[in-house]
């Protein structure tokens, strides 16, 4: 048993050796920026970009929330909301800071096997919106424009 039990040990600590830098770059790469029932949205720092003409362009992924009926807790009774880490949208968005504006210049969705299931296609013609009140857009206007260095954060 006690062997066993350094083996174990042994084989834990070879999988942090071997897979350190696997697990903090993808994580350390997206940004948590909001969570809701329905979606949580992240922002991809390593390709965020402050333009010369004031405006910044960063990628968004959205990735859809469930309701895991199967993961009822059985102390609490409540359901456990959990990300699907699968299906998701990436889009790049530009947004105007001073303004308050945003575009978007290319959207894909992905489905759970990472194959593209829909692409837009690069549009650097595509139309200025408003960043409406309590909207997605507002967390990543604010996440975007009022931070320093947010990929130091």
């Amino acid at each position: 048993m006690e062997s066993f039990r350094y083996a174990t040990l042994f084989f834990i600590g070879m999988l942090f050796l071997i897979f350190p830098a696997g697990f903090s770059s993808a994580e350390s790469r997206w940004k948590l920026i909001s969570k809701s029932d329905e979606t949580i949205i992240y922002i991809d720092t390593e390709t965020l970009s402050h333009q010369p003409g004031g405006t910044t362009k960063v990628w968004v992924k959205s990735v859809p929330r469930i309701k895991a009926l199967l993961n009822l807790d059985k102390f609490t009774r409540k359901i456990d909301k959990q990300a699907t880490g699968e299906e998701h949208t990436k889009e790049l968005l530009e947004i105007e800071c001073r303004n308050r504006t945003y575009r978007k210049l290319d959207s894909t969705a992905y489905d759970k096997y990472g194959s593209v299931t829909s692409a837009s296609g690069y549009n650097d013609k595509a139309e200025w919106r408003a960043v409406s009140p309590e909207s997605r857009e507002e967390k990543i206007h604010t996440s975007v424009c009022t931070a320093k260095d947010i990929r130091k954060n």
